[in-house]
């Protein structure tokens, strides 16, 4: 297994970017407690929705133990990371594809088994050295990844919360989304164009069960085509797509 930055052509099958943006993509993990012994997997998401060709990372981990990784919204294989150390463990990812793949919710899963009782945020890090943590974007564009551990899920709301089509979709003028969840709390509602670009958000506090916020096309600059929404709730995120009219 070859590892490099994404847009080296040392690799035989690397990418080929045209360019670092300045932005960041943020890998996010549930924070939870760690019992010693215990055996678990860990969903890793992204915070917004993005059309991706590749990521190369590193993730360290200390009195924990690498058990393999599972394939989420990025398909996995065996051949695309290595597991190495002694003192401590690297797990090592090298993921590319020549079609972008549309990636949501879960990218992967890593299944891990603990040494001692702690907190995961203690014992899991980003290695920032090598391979440099980079998501590659539809486009040739490489953004650097940072790692970011959220409030740990009630798995009750990440098992209810739910984000609907938007009615009509196409549309022109106005549209309707519609959401549920279980119980009160502050959502956002966050839209993105196809570069990933944040152009918009709604922000309230909402009932239990389902409402429902209005977006007109002038809320978006006119823009015309596809472009991703994305709610939060409670550190749940979930995405879909809509298009503009022309």
């Amino acid at each position: 297994m070859k590892i490099g930055d994404l847009n080296l052509t040392a690799q035989s099958n690397s990418l080929k970017s045209s360019g670092r943006s300045k932005e960041t993509a943020k890998l996010l993990i549930a924070d939870r407690k760690i019992e010693k012994g215990e055996s678990f997997r860990i969903p890793i998401s992204i915070d917004k929705e993005q059309s991706v060709l590749g990521l190369q990372v590193g993730f360290n981990v200390e009195q924990m133990s690498f058990d393999g990784v599972e394939s989420g919204s990025l398909s996995v294989s065996s051949e695309q990371y290595n597991i190495t150390g002694y003192d401590y463990e690297e797990l090592t990812l090298v993921w590319h594809e020549d079609q972008a793949v549309d990636v949501r919710e879960d990218l992967i899963y890593i299944n891990l088994t603990a040494e001692k009782e702690g907190r995961l945020s203690d014992m899991l890090s980003i290695d920032e050295q090598f391979p440099r943590p980079l998501l590659g974007l539809n486009g040739y564009e490489d953004v650097s990844v940072v790692l970011e551990f959220t409030e740990e899920l009630d798995e009750k709301i990440k098992e209810s919360a739910q984000l609907y089509q938007n009615q009509p979709n196409p549309f022109n003028g106005e549209t309707m989304i519609q959401f549920f969840i279980p119980e009160e709390g502050d959502v956002d509602i966050t839209f993105f164009d196809m570069s990933g670009k944040s152009i918009y958000t709604i922000s309230d506090r909402y009932g239990s069960g389902v409402n429902a916020v209005r977006l007109t096309r002038s809320d978006l600059s006119l823009l015309e085509g596809l472009i991703y929404y994305q709610m939060s709730f409670k550190g749940v995120i979930l995405s879909r797509k809509m298009v503009i009219g022309g």
